[in-house]
């Protein structure tokens, strides 16, 4: 009976699953070789990529060099102009290279990204097709058992339950419960030039005529990406909701931080993958800037309140919205309310696509102030006791931004009451209001 028993599992459980496994590791090693194949491509694109910024690095370290002789030298050194001409032209042209490099690899890394995600798909059909082979052989098992060992009921007991659940299971939950056994998430890098960095002694004319230069080239690979249909790229929905439009719209948002640093005035436009940038010294010692964004928790994480307006006081605290948020798809850039200006059509104008919005989904709490507060500059509000502000934030512990939405009633010289109506946003004390529903 014993002996019996045995064969029956021999010859219908071991072998087909022996079989089973052979083949299937087959169709794993070939899948892995192809990851590992397109991987090493991205690998060799990206270390084309470094070698070319180098290279601009260096001839925009000698341009400056050059530019500062010319600067420096009281005669007319024709010499001086011809070298200085050549080396212009080469990093404008290494510029130009660098740029289309930087794009080039990131159209490599979508690319290569479909690759793996279809490797990661096929290992799970494989993976399901072998749990469902498992579960026929378990099957036959228990049939077996049933039929071949009358005399092994115990054994059955003490077997049955564990057999009935491994059986009853789903492939799929199975497979959802499956967890990594590391983080993993998209690392896109981005464009680092010469004049980006400040610790290079760079004429500040020189410094922003190259970044505007620069910004009018990716301007017109961004106009240029939006007239035409590419369907071999992935759509955003396919790479974690980050679209390849939004790629070159932060190179932009990049570049124009780096101007207003210029000018020494706070950089007020907001762009939601300005939280996954990190920057870190290459191989060769400079400067790589990188976008890391989470390929399972980017959904789930809520839209962060856009940078406030600055404060003398409270330069390092971190704002602290009074809001409670859903969230909502974002396009490139959000600004709170506080921040849109008369100037905004220009502003989108000079960002193309990029989409400025205001907190809307705010909760809003009424303040009565206390105290008179006279403003002193652009950005804060005038506000007089007895008045009722809506706030709509806070800077903070020691400021509040919003709106007065009710001022103390005044009287002409007729003695008619009027109402002094001032929509302006801005901020003021903490100290100088309570809250309407404690007073």
């Amino acid at each position: 009976m014993h002996n019996n028993l045995g064969s029956a599992i021999i010859d219908d459980i071991v072998q087909p699953l022996r079989a089973i496994f052979n083949s299937q590791h087959k169709t794993i090693r070939a899948t892995e070789q192809l990851a590992n194949r397109e991987l090493r491509f991205l690998t060799s694109k990206r270390d084309e990529l470094s070698k070319i910024k180098r290279l601009l690095h260096s001839s925009s370290r000698d341009l400056e060099k050059i530019e500062q002789l010319i600067d420096n030298d009281q005669m007319s050194n024709i010499k001086l102009s011809v070298r200085k001409r050549k080396l212009l032209e080469q990093v404008m042209k290494q510029e130009q290279t660098y740029i289309e490099e930087t794009i080039a690899t990131e159209r490599q890394r979508r690319l290569t990204d479909g690759v793996l995600r279809k490797g990661v798909e096929y290992l799970e059909l494989v993976e399901k097709q072998r749990l469902a082979h498992c579960q026929t052989a378990l099957g036959r098992f228990q049939r077996k058992i049933s039929q071949l060992g009358p005399n092994l009921n115990m054994m059955f007991e003490r077997c049955i339950n564990a057999l009935n659940d491994a059986i009853n299971a789903e492939p799929n939950e199975q497979i959802s419960m499956l967890t990594p056994i590391c983080s993993t998430n998209h690392t896109i890098y981005l464009c680092d030039f010469h004049a980006e960095n400040f610790a290079e002694v760079i004429g500040g004319q020189r410094r922003r005529w190259t970044l505007e230069r620069i910004n009018a080239v990716l301007h017109e690979y961004l106009k240029r990406t939006q007239l035409e249909v590419n369907p071999t790229l992935p759509s955003s929905t396919n790479i974690t909701n980050c679209s390849y439009i939004e790629f070159l719209e932060y190179l932009i948002y990049k570049i124009n931080e780096a101007l207003k640093s210029i000018d020494g005035a706070q950089n007020r436009e907001y762009h939601r993958l300005a939280r996954f940038q990190q920057k870190f010294k290459d191989k060769i010692g400079l400067t790589q800037t990188v976008l890391t964004i989470p390929l399972d928790d980017f959904e789930n994480i809520e839209k962060p309140s856009a940078p406030s307006l600055p404060t003398t006081s409270s330069m390092e605290d971190e704002t602290e919205p009074i809001v409670n948020e859903t969230r909502e798809p974002l396009e490139q850039y959000a600004a709170p309310r506080s921040m849109i200006s008369c100037d905004e059509s220009q502003h989108m104008q000079n960002t193309s696509s990029s989409t400025c919005t205001s907190n809307s989904e705010t909760i809003k709490r009424i303040y009565r102030v206390l105290y008179d507060f006279t403003a002193t500059t652009e950005d804060e509000l005038d506000v007089h006791a007895g008045d009722c502000v809506l706030v709509e934030g806070k800077i903070g512990n020691d400021w509040m931004i919003g709106q007065i939405i009710s001022n103390n009633q005044m009287i002409d010289g007729n003695g008619i009451v009027i109402s002094k109506i001032n929509n302006k946003i801005g901020r003021f004390p903490t100290s100088y209001v309570a809250s309407a529903n404690s007073s």
